[in-house]
């Protein structure tokens, strides 16, 4: 800081340098249920800074939400997906005044007052509209083509907005429902395809656009390879929903019948639905099994056990959410209480315990609809207890820099490589200031043949900065490149759909094969100092049980 003074008169300026550690934010949640006593280990060791620990309780599976949105909130990065899926929350509780009310208290000063719905919609709104392609279509990321999927989960949100009174733009969505209508005779015939459609005719019935034909030849789909993996999937649900939507209820009931029954046996017997697709994992067929049955049979889930929701739970407490899922989650959670609903009375007591033993009480009020309260840091685990016999759910939710990243490389199905070149071509870990290097990340799947959806996070060390081209630099062979291609410049093996440059790092998003893929960029030495280079982190956005860590380093700018 600078300050000059004369007399009655003086001026200052001021800069500020972003300081962070070596390691990711990550957010963790627990979630899960209890009767009378229930407790919890912690997940991580974080830095005091930035760190955000809760615990909410609830006599509904609201609790479930809060970690949940926590997670949302924070969530790095940005297809079509998951920012809708980050608006899902401000659109499901526009409803639910009195639960916003409950959720904000427990808020600190650091996340500020909850997300206003209308705002919240404005903002997204902006964005999809710069992702709406000529067809009517929405693409994955801004610049490319359409994306089924994306259109698909676009205009759920969309009605599901419009349903909740807020300002949904006609042109916007009756452009999206001529896509639907047009790619539903599409002629994939793979379940994934089949469920997609599926969920294209829920979307235009629900609407009021009827599609009798399209109705009829995807259940006869249906019936044809029921010994397939096909009765059980949860595009029978949306199926389902189509038929008794058009008051078909015997027809319904016999798609529905099947993924229900799997879904109470699985949960008796504590197991997991293992089936992994386009955008469909074990945590989204239960979630959206259970949004649609609450709100098109909510007879149904009035006799749910809760069994079932220990089972989410469970799924969340081991990592098998994403941004998708959690989503999913609050849908479900959303359509059964409005089904549902549940009042309890008992006295609920929690106490936070350290390291050391040493207990602490936390200041919880009623659970009805929710309680929530800080945890402080240094804690060790959470003990729960209720003087009544209901069932109650909670969440945990741990966000913050991690304290201990481990010094060698973590590999979990995936394998990531991160080097600093000089000119030519060699690897070095000390250069000059002012010189340019560049950065190679090299990846590579180890188990499965091909890994969709790829999210690489490279962290460049305090001294490095990307070097970026200016968007009217490049020549006519690259002109139809998209922006962010042009600005990044680079090359490499790796078909990376796109790249998000910010300020101390570049995330790239893409498939992996077992082959050695790699992509490079250009960064410049623009400060002296001894850094440490952070590892290179990446996972498959949805399956999170694939993960790598590169090994860390350290790497030095020296003045000339």
């Amino acid at each position: 800081m600078f300050t000059s003074t004369h007399k009655n008169f003086s001026a200052r300026l001021a800069t500020e340098v972003s300081v962070r550690p070596a390691s990711p934010f990550v957010t963790l949640v627990q979630a899960g249920s209890f009767q009378r006593a229930g407790e919890l280990g912690s997940q991580a060791d974080l830095y005091p800074n930035f760190r955000q620990s809760d615990v909410a309780v609830s006599a509904a599976p609201w609790a479930f939400a809060t970690g949940l949105m926590q997670y949302l909130e924070a969530y790095p990065h940005g297809c079509t997906e998951q920012i809708t899926s980050q608006t899902f929350p401000a659109v499901l509780l526009s409803g639910r005044p009195e639960l916003v009310k409950e959720m904000a208290r427990g808020r600190t000063a650091e996340q500020g007052p909850m997300p206003e719905a209308r705002k919240t919609f404005e903002r997204y709104l902006v964005q999809l509209r710069a992702r709406q392609t000529a067809d009517g279509g929405f693409s994955l990321w801004p610049g490319a083509g359409t994306d089924a999927f994306a259109t698909l989960y676009a205009v759920q949100l969309l009605v599901e907005a419009k349903d909740h009174k807020l300002p949904v733009p006609q042109d916007l969505l009756q452009k999206a429902n001529t896509y639907l209508q047009g790619w539903l005779g599409s002629g994939d015939t793979s379940l994934d395809g089949w469920r997609q459609r599926t969920q294209a005719a829920y979307l235009l019935t629900r609407q009021g656009i009827i599609v009798p034909a399209a109705l009829a030849n995807l259940r006869e789909a249906w019936r044809g390879k029921q010994t397939q993996g096909w009765s059980d999937d949860l595009g029978a649900v949306y199926l389902a929903a189509s038929y008794q939507l058009v008051k078909q209820e015997q027809v319904a009931n016999e798609l529905l019948n099947p993924v229900w029954s799997d879904l109470l046996a699985r949960s008796e017997k504590k197991q997991r639905r293992n089936v992994w697709g386009a955008y469909y994992d074990p945590l989204v067929h239960d979630s959206m099994t259970l949004h649609l049955v609450g709100r098109h049979f909510p007879s149904r889930l009035k006799t749910l056990k809760p069994a079932v929701w220990e089972g989410m739970g469970a799924m969340v407490r081991d990592g098998w959410y994403n941004s998708l899922s959690s989503a999913s989650m609050l849908l479900a959670v959303d359509a059964y209480f409005e089904a549902v609903g549940q009042n309890v009375e008992g006295k609920l007591t929690a106490s936070a315990v350290n390291a050391q033993g040493q207990a602490a009480a936390l200041a919880l009020g009623a659970v009805n609809p929710i309680t929530r309260a800080a945890v402080p840091a240094g804690t060790a685990k959470l003990k729960l207890s209720n003087d009544s016999d209901f069932n109650l759910y909670y969440s945990w939710a741990e966000q913050g820099f991690e304290r201990n990243v481990p010094a060698t490389a973590v590999n979990k199905g995936l394998e990531i490589f991160h080097e600093v070149l000089d000119a030519k071509g060699n690897p070095v870990t000390k250069v000059k200031l002012g010189e340019e290097v560049t950065v190679r990340v090299r990846v590579r799947s180890l188990e499965r043949a091909n890994i969709s959806d790829v999210a690489l996070v490279d962290v460049l060390p305090g001294g490095l900065e990307p070097v970026l081209n200016a968007v009217g630099d490049d020549d006519d062979a690259n002109a139809d490149a998209p922006i962010w291609k042009k600005r990044l410049g680079g090359g490499g093996s790796w078909k990376v759909q796109y790249a998000d440059i910010r300020e101390d790092r570049v995330v790239f998003y893409g498939a992996v094969n077992k082959d050695l893929l790699e992509v490079t960029y250009k960064a410049r030495a623009t400060n002296v100092g001894d850094y440490v280079v952070p590892a290179a982190y990446g996972e498959a956005m949805y399956d999170r049980r694939v993960f790598s860590r590169s090994a860390g380093a350290r790497f030095q700018v020296t003045g000339n």
